[in-house]
Formats: C-alpha cells, structure tokens, sequence
C-alpha cells in the first residue's frame, strides 16, 4: 500500500482548474522516484515522467472546453481533433502509465506483464465539501481514472455532498422529471425539506430573500 504525496486540498482550487489534470499531480513525485531508481537497475525501463507527460496533456486537452473562437478553420479543425483524440486516448494511456508503475514498483522486467502486482496506490482527496460546485466533475475524473490497483480516498461532510449532489441533479434533469405545476410544488418541497433538515450553515447560505421556502 503506497499513499501518493501530496495530499490534493480541494479547497482552494484556483479558477479554471482543469480538475483532470489535477488529480494526476500525486503521481509526479513518485514517478520520478522511480525513474531515478531505474537508471541504476534497468536500461530499457519506460520514462515514467514522459509518460506522465503524456497522460496529462490528453487528459487535460480532451476534458477541459476548447477555445475556438477567433480562430481560422484549419486551426478549429485541429483544436477539436486534439480534443477528440484526448477524449478517446486518455483511458488507455492512464492504464498503461499505471501498469508501468506498478512494474517498476515490482521490478519487473516481462516483455508482457498481466500487471498482477500487489500493490495498491492511495490518491487522497481532503475537504471536498468545500468545492460543492467543483464536485459532479471530480466525480468524472476519478471515474475516468480508475484501476484495480488505484484507490482514491475522499473526506467530507457526507450528507453535504450529497445534497449538493441533488440539487445539481434537479438543476439539469429536473424539467424532465415533472410535468404539471403540482408535480413542480411537490418537489419544490422536498427540496426545502432536505434543507431545514441539513446544518444551520447550509441554510444560512441558501440564497433567497426569505426564509419560508419561497425565495427560489
């Protein structure tokens, strides 16, 4: 068991974070701990650092919005194949660079290795109740970013990420969920229920100009 340093902090998470990214910097430490290790043991070992590199320009490129504008046709046409080759790229060469660090780790040597190694590596993530609105999309990249030998561990307020969780539901689907203005009220007042049932803080940040439910 191998806990990646550093610890991520979601809170503060600088605007415009692409958070697909993000979540692979623990890695860089460690990889380049073995690439020095590898020099002295093994010629022909894969460039952890350079592969990293790699994962992390597609990951980022592929899941972060693509700035078109201004730009001429063959330039636009050339963002967006980047995008989609990082979109459709990224999951391979994420289970690829792991693969490659857990043989390193193992000091295997295989031209083809299954990968069969016992070791599991920790990504902890703290305080993610304090970037609600970040969190449908950190979501998405430790999902992308999974493996069998990856485990992330999150802390937060439980029961405060998933209201969030929720009400970022109601925002998107909630238009196809009702029909008629009762059906609307109905959940309207579950929704204000969740709230009077969670902490004085949430409440206290509910934005509205009155109290009874109504200011939304």
């Amino acid at each position: 068991l191998r806990v990646l340093w550093p610890i991520l902090d979601f809170d503060p998470l600088p605007p415009g974070m692409p958070l697909h990214g993000w979540l692979l910097e623990p890695w860089r430490r460690e990889a380049k701990k073995l690439d020095q290790n590898a020099k002295t043991s093994r010629r022909d070992a894969m460039d952890l650092t350079e592969s990293l590199a790699d994962l992390f320009e597609r990951a980022v490129t592929g899941w972060t919005p693509t700035h078109a504008e201004g730009k001429g046709v063959v330039e636009k046409a050339l963002a967006y194949q980047e995008k989609a080759s990082g979109w459709i790229d990224t999951k391979q060469f994420w289970r690829d660079f792991v693969g490659a660090m857990l043989c390193h780790q193992s000091g295997c040597e295989k031209d083809k290795c299954p990968h069969a190694h016992r070791c599991v590596y920790v990504v902890a993530i703290d305080d993610v109740d304090l970037q609600v609105e970040h969190l449908p999309q950190l979501l998405h990249a430790v999902r992308l970013l999974d493996h069998p030998n990856v485990a992330y561990v999150l802390t937060g307020n439980y029961d405060h990420l998933r209201f969030v969780l929720k009400l970022d539901y109601m925002r998107r689907h909630g238009h196809r969920l009702h029909i008629h203005r009762h059906d609307e009220q109905q959940i309207d007042d579950e929704l204000w229920n969740d709230i009077n049932a969670h902490s004085d803080r949430l409440r206290d940040a509910w934005p509205g100009p009155d109290r009874d439910g109504r200011g939304y």
